[in-house]
């Protein structure tokens, strides 16, 4: 008998964010795969560390290469490390940040899952995400009946979600913060926005004159909320 792989999203920070069946899963399966990036701490090994032991987290890395075909292979190797511990019988975790179906580094080793080991039984459980994490801590209305919402990577298209949309959420500001700004700018949008950093950790830090944050240094997980 073949066991199941979950993706178990920890959300944005705060450990006492993670779901009721997060920690759960967190206390009793026998594998749980950690992803690392070497440029940056381990935000979701803190995050479990209260829930789990050390001898049971494997760690996966997860550091990016500016070839595709490097980084395609390195996803492929994990979900072969996986697909071989699931396929083994055993149960497992894969931890992710935020949601595992969101900007998660989940979602590379998942896309490798399906097509090379389809026979692999995964279940997903979604985590608070740090679009609705930081909402809360600025006290923003993200959306309702009237207003339509963009999410969107700093490097991505960003000049045409705040032009075009009521709500824009624009994460991880500090790898492009020099084009968040002047497409607040240039679509004078700048007094809709507001910072928000490491939303609900102790250090969490919010902004709200945003023009300021181009002299500052920014953390990994910072990201402007722009709203009407």
């Amino acid at each position: 008998m073949s066991g199941t792989l979950y993706a178990v999203g920890l959300g944005p920070g705060d450990p006492e964010l993670l779901t009721i069946k997060g920690q759960r899963l967190l206390r009793e399966l026998p594998v749980i795969f950690l992803p690392a990036q070497e440029e940056r701490d381990s935000l979701a090994r803190k995050i479990v560390e209260p829930w789990t032991d050390a001898a049971r987290l494997r760690e996966l890395s997860f550091k990016m290469s500016k070839k595709p075909e490097e980084n395609r292979a390195r996803w492929r190797e994990h979900a072969a490390t996986i697909a071989q511990v699931v396929g083994g019988g055993q149960d497992a975790a894969f931890v992710t940040e935020g949601d595992p179906m969101l900007y998660s580094t989940f979602l590379h080793v998942y896309g490798q899952l399906l097509a090379n080991h389809p026979e692999v039984h995964v279940e997903i459980v979604p985590g608070v995400s740090s679009v609705t994490a930081g909402a809360a801590a600025a006290h923003i209305a993200l959306a309702d009946e009237r207003r339509r919402v963009a999410v969107v990577p700093a490097t991505g298209e960003v000049m045409h979600a705040v032009a075009t949309f009521d709500t824009v959420v624009i994460l991880k500001v500090s790898a492009a913060v020099d084009a968040v700004l002047k497409a607040l700018n240039v679509t004078g949008r700048m007094g809709d926005a507001i910072y928000v950093e490491r939303a609900g950790w102790p250090n969490q830090r919010i902004v709200r004159e945003v023009e300021t944050i181009r002299k500052q240094k920014l953390d990994y997980f910072g990201q402007v909320i722009v709203t009407r």
